[in-house]
């Protein structure tokens, strides 16, 4: 009997041991995309091959049993319960460490009748952070940590692998941005898309196969578009990351054809479009293998030739913030950094909005401002040529506020040059901490319009500095020769004006 009773019950040990293992065979699956997250996160475990594999495994076994899905219907049931009293942060609250950001003196004597109406870069204190597999992984886990590293900036992250703007039926990001949006209330959402969005696209019931149609392209930008939509009903602002190169020719054709429907969606908006194809190619186009940012050489991409490494991320992730900090307020940690100020009036001259950056000096007090117009064949606005880091520490370093023209970067200056320049200019001293505008300098094509426009009005004086070109000043301004690369040369024209 013994023997018998023994054989239909276990010993108790070897039950308890069997259900232990139970418990950490699911919880290794339930969490198992989280935890890869959070290695993510620590470059020492980043290096480690094995844990990288071993992660990828018990995410894809984690997908293959459908734990995603049982994940996300808890993740609604819980946050239905936890709605009543979930306690959001004000609005208003100001950051642990606030920093003085020199602001225009609207106090400063009566309003200027010539005044064009104008817009400063909108502050920015919660980030919305959303997308596919590069957000769930590299890219966005360098941004949820750079992110607040802004002055009083929070961020929330979600991304989801394998899904895209093109098939709702697996994932409707719409529903899914809209109801992060609601509660978090972003002053922005960077969005990044398509890698999963080349195929076909139902339209009014009827699917609409991926090409270079119409129809498609049609289709495809109202989706982008939506997110747009969606996120300023909710007050934000929003930022799309293009797709990069990819490794397989056919691949990278699609990203480039994806990339210029969102600029084109996104843009007509009123969004941005960072590009990152530029980042993610060699001097010659080709996909790139490899990159060296910070004192490290590495590996740019996975070994599947499409998603990042963390080196790779940490490097798009560092332009892609700088064309951000262009066109919002965000107020960078490092206290040797000016801020860049995305600026905007709707010119006369033009018959159009003209945006310019101002790389303003941190603590308030108004300083002289140079006017910057470089090359238009050096592609200014893209990466890797903007100067952008160089410049806020010139403008810290020198205490003087640096403007760039967006105009300048393109040649579009229009049929009169020198009205827009002195709009521009005009708008600069009445909505900066400014004193005066008392240095032009240009570079290539830029040169011959800062040496116009200096001619045009030898009433205002001050510095004109040329680069590659001859350099002769008119009545009433003082003419230095730039020497060096531009702008790294600028300093020795830009010392001497600065304030003692």
């Amino acid at each position: 009997m013994h023997d018998e009773h023994h054989d239909r019950h276990p010993p108790r040990p070897l039950v308890l041991v069997a259900m232990v293992w139970l418990v950490v065979l699911v919880l290794s699956f339930y969490g198992a995309a989280d935890v890869r997250d959070e290695a993510d996160k620590n470059e020492a475990l980043q290096e480690q091959g094995w844990l990288q594999s071993a992660l990828a495994e018990l995410v894809s076994a984690e997908d293959a049993v459908g734990v995603g899905a049982l994940k996300a219907k808890l993740g609604a049931v819980r946050e239905d319960v936890n709605a009543p009293y979930t306690v959001l942060v004000a609005e208003d609250e100001a950051p642990d460490e606030p920093i003085e950001v020199a602001t225009p003196d609207a106090g400063a004597g009566p309003v200027d009748p010539e005044a064009l109406p104008h817009q400063g870069p909108p502050n920015i204190r919660r980030v919305l952070v959303v997308g596919a597999s590069s957000i769930q992984f590299a890219i966005g886990t360098e941004l949820e940590h750079r992110i607040p590293t802004y002055a009083g900036v929070k961020v929330k992250r979600f991304g989801q692998l394998a899904t895209g703007l093109s098939r709702p039926d697996f994932m409707d990001w719409p529903k899914k941005v809209e109801g992060l949006a609601k509660p978090f209330k972003p002053d922005l959402v960077i969005a990044n898309y398509g890698g999963n969005d080349a195929q076909g696209i139902l339209v009014d019931g009827v699917k609409v196969a991926y090409g270079d149609t119409p129809e498609w392209e049609a289709a495809y930008m109202a989706k982008v578009k939506e997110i747009v939509d969606i996120s300023r009903r909710h007050g934000a602002a929003t930022v799309f990351i293009g797709m990069p190169n990819m490794r397989s020719a056919d691949f990278a054709a699609k990203m480039r054809h994806l990339n210029v429907l969102q600029a084109r969606a996104v843009e007509s908006e009123g969004g941005l479009f960072v590009p990152t194809y530029a980042m993610s190619s060699t001097k010659k186009g080709a996909y790139r293998k490899t990159i060296e940012y910070r004192g490290k050489r590495g590996l740019m991409r996975t070994s599947d030739g499409v998603h990042y490494q963390k080196l790779g991320a940490a490097f798009v992730v560092e332009q892609v913030l700088q064309a951000v900090e262009r066109r919002y307020r965000l107020v960078h940690e490092d206290a040797t950094l000016a801020v860049a100020e995305g600026h905007r009036f709707e010119s006369r001259a033009a018959g159009r909005w003209v945006g310019y950056v101002a790389f303003v000096p941190r603590g308030g007090a108004k300083s002289p401002a140079a006017l910057l117009l470089p090359d238009p064949a050096e592609d200014w606005p893209t990466w890797p040529n903007y100067p952008h880091r160089e410049l806020q520490r010139l403008a810290e370093k020198l205490g003087r506020v640096l403007v760039v023209p967006d105009d300048a970067l393109t040649g579009a200056f229009g049929d009169d040059p020198q009205a827009l320049l002195t709009e521009l200019v005009r708008d600069v001293e009445l909505n900066l901490p400014v004193t005066e505008v008392d240095v032009v300098a240009g570079a290539g094509a830029g040169a011959d319009t800062a040496a116009a426009f200096a001619a045009a009005h030898p009433e205002r004086g001050g510095t004109l500095a040329l680069f590659g070109a001859e350099t002769t000043a008119p009545g009433g301004w003082t003419a230095r020769a730039g020497s060096g690369a531009w702008p790294q040369g600028l300093e020795p024209v830009l010392a001497p004006a600065a304030p003692q």
